[in-house]
């Protein structure tokens, strides 16, 4: 089993820590897969979701992160190292998820299955297993943010797909 962290934008973000988001795909370019093209993510893989946050208050090993997407705060205790990271301070400035680091995670998911595919239009209710109203509100979101890179949902890229569960978190 191997951990991987994974950028999600706001109200996906949100969806995966209630539940609702149960799979995404991605590029199958890059980190996503190996030289011979089968994913890099396996079943039993952790995700660890990484979205825009903050430490909103600190006392001793112990803070409040708020997270942009909303839900409840998440009190953790981190260690030492953690504490005198550069990271660890008390902000009303949101931080990227790009910069989030694994133990301000609150959502990880466990990958249930994973596969490589031609990307094709959703049914609906694959569309709603993606954290999306219908197909067509998944294939403008995928090709706002994958077209200018030659992924368009037009051109059907070979795609990661990853369902998953969430796990609990300690």
């Amino acid at each position: 089993m191997t951990e991987h962290g994974m950028l999600f934008q706001g109200a996906l973000a949100r969806l995966l820590a209630m539940g609702a988001k149960t799979v995404t795909r991605r590029p199958a370019h890059g980190l996503m897969v190996d030289a011979s093209g089968k994913p890099t993510i396996n079943v039993g893989d952790l995700i660890w979701v990484r979205e825009t946050w903050r430490i909103s208050v600190i006392h001793g090993l112990e803070c409040s992160l708020a997270y942009r997407a909303g839900g409840s705060p998440r009190v953790t205790v981190v260690s030492v190292k953690q504490a005198q990271g550069a990271v660890f301070r008390e902000s009303a400035t949101w931080r990227p998820s790009l910069h989030m680091p694994r133990w301000a995670s609150r959502t990880v998911l466990r990958v249930t299955e994973s596969r490589v595919e031609q990307l094709e239009p959703l049914a609906d209710d694959e569309a709603r297993a993606e954290g999306f109203s219908d197909s067509q509100a998944f294939t403008n979101t995928w090709d706002a943010i994958y077209r200018d890179s030659g992924f368009a949902l037009s051109k059907r890229p070979a795609v990661v797909v990853l369902r998953f569960k969430p796990e609990l978190l300690a």
